[in-house]
């Protein structure tokens, strides 16, 4: 969990992780989401043409 922590602080350019824990999880997931979101758009985009 200090991992997931540490690098939520750092990509969203936080002095320190957020907390509780479980916020940094859930902040986690967001990114992985919006990351995953913009994948899944490129992906499609490539297919298309």
């Amino acid at each position: 969990k200090a991992q997931v922590g540490d690098m939520v602080a750092r990509l969203l350019g936080m002095s320190e992780p957020p907390k509780p824990a479980d916020a940094a999880d859930a902040c986690a997931l967001a990114i992985c989401m919006l990351n995953s979101n913009g994948l899944n758009r490129a992906i499609q985009e490539a297919l298309t043409k």
